[in-house]
């Protein structure tokens, strides 16, 4: 348990997981490294706990929170079991609305890469690429993921 906080009555524990439990359930695209923080923040573990009680290090539970790594599907149904959950492919809210662009062969590697807008010469950098505020790129980035072609897909259709 996390020293920083007050220790729980166990009902009031109870009430606190049941919470972020509905939250969880409530926003199914929520990004996983987004969902393993909340995860291990509302049960009020710091990373070296929920890392020894997942089976995972604590320095590749640190990388994935900060989306410095993407994890493999078994490290997350590691991350996500003490919890319950499982991870599963959910379709974007906008998906409904129109069919998925394809997938071009011939995307370039920069389109493939990942925004990082926790570094200042990131941000500098694909806000002058992109032409568009730093606002507006942490909104995009948080709204589409750091992927550089959804976050151009989101602008798309932002300005449509």
């Amino acid at each position: 348990m996390d020293k920083r906080y007050k220790p729980m009555a166990p009902a009031e524990m109870n009430a606190v997981r049941r919470a972020l439990h509905d939250e969880l359930l409530a926003a199914p695209s929520m990004p996983i490294p987004a969902v393993i923080r909340k995860i291990r923040t509302g049960l009020r573990l710091t990373i070296a706990e929920y890392a020894r009680l997942c089976g995972v290090s604590a320095r590749a539970l640190a990388d994935i929170e900060r989306e410095a790594t993407s994890p493999t599907l078994a490290t997350v149904e590691k991350l996500l079991r003490p919890f319950g959950l499982q991870p599963g492919a959910v379709p974007p809210a906008s998906a409904a609305a129109s069919p998925p662009a394809p997938a071009s062969p011939h995307q370039s590697n920069k389109d493939r890469s990942r925004i990082n807008i926790h570094e200042s010469w990131e941000m500098r950098y694909w806000t002058k690429e992109l032409a568009i505020t730093p606002e507006q790129l942490v909104e995009a980035v948080q709204a589409a993921g750091p992927v550089v072609s959804a976050v151009r897909g989101y602008l798309a259709r932002k300005d449509s």
